[in-house]
């Protein structure tokens, strides 16, 4: 298990490496730049800017040194845009909110889906069958980006039940719209492969 697991990072090293390249490349040919404002800043200001961040050095140098920090020190360099923070710092705080944003849909989706593609697979080419194929189906054409208006647009706009937005600390009535809007998409997925590896394991008995 170890050795695959290796494996596979190696192999999505490379794509990773060319991935930042083009990343840097793109911003780098874009016109512009990051202190770049309505009213112009004086001319030494912005040389005293480029020369802190290192902006004023060829690109090459830039893309290996950000390079080398992400992979020696995994520091992804300061934030132009919050320049008391690093892009570490800004990760650092989202990132629990994500993850339990993440781990909530994951129970959700599972916990969903599995029953929901068994009931499918068990009942076949019942009315239980083309409900669970259709309530998937359904979710499956709803992205994300869509779900997530429509249920702030049901449950805090029309009915008032839940908040439309915030964190507040993780609180339940906060994570309830943001976990259903990540999950349906995968509830279908989920419940689509379940009923088709039931459906075989029925086959086969």
């Amino acid at each position: 298990m170890t050795t695959f697991i290796l494996r596979r990072l190696m192999v999505a090293i490379p794509p990773i490496f060319v991935l930042i390249v083009f990343s840097f490349a793109h911003m780098y040919a874009a016109p512009g730049g990051p202190f770049d404002r309505e009213q112009p800043l004086p001319d030494a200001v912005m040389a005293n800017l480029d020369a802190k961040y290192g902006l004023s050095d060829p690109w090459v140098v830039q893309l290996g040194r950000y390079v080398w920090n992400v992979v020696t020190a995994f520091d992804f360099g300061p934030s132009y845009v919050y320049p008391i923070q690093t892009v570490n710092d800004i990760i650092a705080q989202g990132f629990p909110v994500t993850l339990t944003y993440g781990i909530w849909s994951f129970v959700v989706a599972v916990g969903v889906g599995v029953p929901l593609g068994v009931i499918a697979a068990v009942r076949k080419n019942t009315w239980l069958d083309y409900f669970a194929v259709g309530v998937s189906i359904g979710a499956q054409v709803l992205p994300n980006f869509v779900m997530a208006p429509l249920l702030t647009l049901v449950f805090t706009l029309w009915l008032g039940w839940l908040p439309g937005g915030g964190w507040q600390g993780g609180q339940w009535e906060y994570i309830i719209l943001p976990v259903i809007a990540l999950s349906t998409s995968f509830i279908a997925s989920i419940a689509r492969l379940t009923r088709s590896l039931t459906s075989d394991q029925h086959s086969l008995r």
